[in-house]
């Protein structure tokens, strides 16, 4: 009885630790994400206006100061991601990665047949489009079809690493969005036009920099998901058909995408 006893509390440790495990994990996360917008900005004025920070930090204290950093960070993360990402970074994104990534590598790796390893593409060779402006509409559609297949099927250990990785592209990501903001106040603000003027070219490299190193992580990110896709189709498959996803004109799954399919690809 004794030792069922021991047992039971010792899964019952074992539970709370891997609880504990997963919100820690959630909590770096989120500190990536809110954290970093705020304290670049926080960066960049100290870098130009010193004087402005440390009356901030003088006034409110180190913690207070902190929590101002993340109260920053958060809405510049919020609006990067559902909406300056969601509606002109991402689908550009895409769109690079098809017709500019894979063009290239099929060229490189002479492929007769035009093979996508965007997990968007992808899904639209599976046959999940809509009826009308697939180019436009499409694409959000596949993403979201993307989103639920994680949500259901990937174990959460996986899911939590996905998110990691996908924080650190978006680090990348609304880091340059901050140093376009950089770029633009230099021609929109007078009082310190000149001063950021003065290192305008720096801004500038800085900005195709990150803007490289998102695109280049954010296509490598997606190719990886992509062909963790393609080794579990038959799965895929059945989560597509349970879900509703899959209309009339269903595209075989090995089915490969034709140069005639990729000119109307976007997704």
């Amino acid at each position: 009885m004794s030792e069922t006893s021991a047992d039971d509390r010792g899964a019952s440790n074992e539970s709370r630790l891997s609880d504990t495990a997963k919100i820690l994990v959630v909590q770096v996360q989120q500190l990536i994400r809110y954290g970093h917008g705020g304290l670049l900005v926080f960066g960049i004025v100290a870098l130009y206006n010193p004087d402005f920070i440390k009356e901030i930090v003088t006034s409110l204290g180190g913690p207070l100061s902190m929590l101002m950093v993340l109260s920053i960070g958060a809405p510049i993360y919020v609006i990067h991601r559902y909406v300056i990402g969601e509606y002109c970074i991402y689908p550009l994104t895409n769109i690079i990665h098809i017709y500019v990534w894979d063009k290239i590598s099929c060229k490189l790796r002479k492929i007769k047949e035009f093979e996508t390893t965007s997990v968007t593409g992808m899904l639209e060779q599976q046959g999940i489009k809509v009826e009308s402006y697939d180019w436009l509409f499409g694409y959000f559609l596949r993403r979201k079809v993307y989103s639920d297949w994680r949500q259901a099927y990937l174990p959460e250990k996986k899911k939590n690493l996905l998110n990691l990785f996908h924080a650190e592209v978006h680090i990348l990501w609304i880091s340059a969005v901050i140093v376009m903001g950089v770029i633009l106040s230099s021609y929109m603000f007078s009082d310190v036009g000149d001063s950021i003027k003065g290192d305008l070219k720096y801004w500038c490299i800085l900005f195709f920099v990150l803007v490289f190193s998102g695109l280049v992580g954010d296509i490598q990110l997606h190719s990886k998901q992509c062909r963790d896709l393609r080794s579990q189709e038959a799965d895929l498959k059945k989560f597509l058909e349970e879900y509703g996803y899959l209309g009339k004109n269903t595209v075989e799954v090995n089915q490969p995408i034709s140069q005639s399919n990729h000119e109307n690809l976007v997704g």
